[in-house]
């Protein structure tokens, strides 16, 4: 058996510890023209992976995992998805205009194939919890669907020196290449990894549902 090179913060803090991390503070959007252009430049980045999904005809649904205050659903929508959220936090704003479920992802009361996209780029780092975060997404996508997660890499110089892991903000991190066999045990498929730096400058990982 190849190892499963992922590592998480021992003890993990509970959820109600965590919200002191993720102020208000944390969830505000400077009002600037540069700023709009750097997230219109991330959320196409993270489009471009949903690519080959969104030349299928039919209504797709995305589940954006650790939605924030909602910005990549809402440019998601505008592209002809349908979208929902996943956010825990008390201190993001409140989002009218599309579905949000307020407790930890693998509590959600979904429990059948209902998305196409299960989108963990702001949520897996932080909160995800074990096999579980897997285990739910593997269950709630429809065949053929994509799960899109995004994971420090503690062996970089920048994970490691420059941002201290952002512990405890990040709760999972990765070691470089080396998945093992965590997508093969929760009924995925490793398709793509990719270490580029168009997203957040970290890496981003890839797998298709079977």
């Amino acid at each position: 058996m190849r190892p499963v090179w992922i590592g998480f913060v021992n003890p993990r803090p509970k959820i109600a510890e965590m919200q002191k991390y993720y102020p208000a503070e944390y969830y505000l959007n400077p009002p600037t023209k540069s700023h709009g252009r750097y997230l219109r430049r991330r959320f196409t980045a993270q489009a471009s992976f949903l690519s080959e999904l969104e030349g299928r005809s039919g209504r797709k649904k995305l589940l954006d995992v650790g939605c924030a205050n909602g910005d990549f659903p809402r440019f998601m929508a505008g592209r002809g998805w349908e979208v929902e959220g996943v956010e825990i936090s008390e201190s993001s704003d409140r989002i009218t205009d599309f579905y949000v479920h307020t407790q930890e992802f693998q509590n959600i009361a979904v429990n059948e194939p209902t998305y196409d996209v299960v989108d963990g780029l702001g949520g897996a780092r932080a909160r995800a919890r074990s096999m579980a975060y897997f285990r739910k997404a593997s269950a709630v996508l429809k065949k053929g669907g994509l799960f899109v997660i995004l994971m420090p890499n503690f062996q970089s110089v920048a994970s490691r020196y420059l941002f201290c892991e952002d512990i405890p903000r990040h709760c999972i991190s990765s070691k470089g290449k080396r998945y093992g066999n965590i997508f093969e045990k929760t009924g995925f498929r490793l398709e793509k990894e990719d270490n580029g730096r168009s997203i957040y400058k970290l890496a981003r990982t890839i797998g298709w549902g079977t």
